[in-house]
């Protein structure tokens, strides 16, 4: 999936979404094509930091870099992975490839999801997959968040219907602050899981800022870039041969 296309939405024949009459439930249907679609056409390139933190073991990771969202079919992102106890190091998604830096070379990271991980990393994609999931969108109000005035809006999903499997519980909510041109400013989940047969809480916060500057992301020389990481992303044991 990639994020889009986007929908020449021209944002002057949108009402507001800043003054929808007071906080409360809005119109689904509406809110897709009057906030999100102009969402999509108002966002080119962010910078953003991503917080998210884990019960088991109690882990913080964070994801800090920049994105270029220009070309909905090629989203690029580079950014650094920080994590307690692990060097920080950085990756690149670009050309629906990703690779990671180790020392002064690069290594490509095979599969053939890592748009997936592109997409993942702004809002767009994942409330457009799961929108028939959504059982309503609440207007909470009008906050400054990082500096903008935003509107806090608040997406409930039936957790049965998302596409992130292992959720548990009857409902999802993601938290959504959008600033006056309804581009993301920040994200807010929190979510109780099932990975392979544990429970695991998560807390997930993301923060952009910077839209619209110039960013530069650019595949690594072929002349820095190194073998597969086969061993970390694809090696499985090997079946013992019978006797």
């Amino acid at each position: 999936m990639s994020i889009g296309p986007k929908k020449h939405t021209d944002p002057s024949t949108v009402a507001a979404h800043d003054e929808p009459g007071g906080a409360g439930p809005v119109d689904i249907d509406q809110w897709f094509a009057d906030v999100l679609a102009v969402s999509y056409e108002n966002t080119s390139t962010a910078h953003f930091v991503i917080t998210a933190e884990y019960s088991d073991p109690p882990t913080t990771m964070s994801y800090e870099g920049d994105m270029d969202l220009t070309d909905p079919d090629r989203p690029m992102m580079a950014f650094t992975v920080s994590a307690e106890g692990v060097d920080p190091f950085d990756m690149v998604l670009v050309d629906g490839k990703g690779y990671m830096k180790q020392g002064d070379s690069y290594r490509r990271i095979p599969g053939k999801g890592i748009t997936e991980i592109a997409n993942e990393l702004y809002p767009h994609v994942t409330i457009e997959r799961d929108r028939r999931a959504v059982l309503k969108i609440e207007l909470v109000g009008t906050e400054e968040v990082e500096g903008a005035q935003t509107t806090h809006y608040v997406l409930t999903y039936d957790a049965t219907r998302l596409s992130h499997h292992d959720v548990t519980g009857d409902t999802f909510e993601l938290e959504l602050w959008l600033d006056e041109k309804m581009r993301t400013i920040k994200t807010s989940t929190a979510s109780e899981m099932n990975v392979e047969g544990k429970p695991l809480s998560m807390a997930l916060e993301t923060i952009y800022s910077d839209h619209g500057k110039p960013v530069t992301i650019e595949t690594p020389p072929k002349h820095r870039l190194t073998d597969l990481l086969r061993r970390i992303f694809l090696r499985t044991p090997k079946p013992s041969k019978q006797v």
